[in-house]
């Protein structure tokens, strides 16, 4: 049986959104009795006890339930104001890498350079970038916002001018900012 590990997420006005791993492994391999121990402790019915190699089957069936049950139990914890303490790193950690991913803008910002005022890019260059990005990470490319990028450049390098040449003609863009240039990959061989 595959090892599995999912998370589970909670929101709080007071704390904003965290998230919880749910680290639970069922593996036989590393863990040797650990399923029938499971199933010893939470009073599993016979058809698990008997099929142990069909958990996973099984559940698979349950998901809906196991993830309703999640929710209530998260709802429970919103509404009686319970608070993360004491935060583990787990927590921290796999809340940050859900919000890092999640924000597509903001990691589009690592595909820039910020340098010397040489650097430049016109507000349409950074459409076509913003949109190809965003569909390279599955997204629908209208969902791409320029103001939230320009936002975020705005902090970095200031508003946008219209003093980007090109082609003979002033482009609305940026100063001090580039696209990180490419490196083409080169096979040697084949």
């Amino acid at each position: 049986m595959r090892p599995r590990t999912s998370s589970r997420t909670r929101h709080s006005s007071a704390a904003g959104v965290q998230v919880f791993p749910f680290r639970a492994r069922f593996d036989e391999v590393v863990n040797p009795g650990c399923i029938e121990l499971a199933m010893e402790r939470k009073n599993a019915p016979s058809c698990l006890r008997d099929a142990p190699h069909r958990l996973s089957t099984l559940l698979r069936e349950e998901r809906p339930g196991i993830l309703y049950r999640w929710i209530q139990a998260a709802q429970r914890f919103i509404s009686n104001g319970e608070e993360l303490g004491n935060m583990p790193s787990s927590v921290r950690e796999a809340t940050a890498a859900m919000f890092h991913e999640a924000d597509l803008h903001g990691r589009l910002l690592e595909l820039l350079q910020f340098g010397p005022e040489t650097f430049d890019v016109t507000k349409a260059e950074m459409l076509a970038i913003g949109e190809s990005f965003f569909r390279e990470n599955g997204r629908d490319s209208r969902t791409f916002d320029m103001s939230k990028l320009t936002a975020l450049l705005a902090e970095k390098v200031g508003k946008p001018a219209f003093n980007i040449m090109r082609d003979g003609h002033r482009k609305e863009g940026w100063r001090g900012v580039r696209l990180v240039p490419v490196v083409p990959v080169v096979q040697i061989g084949k």
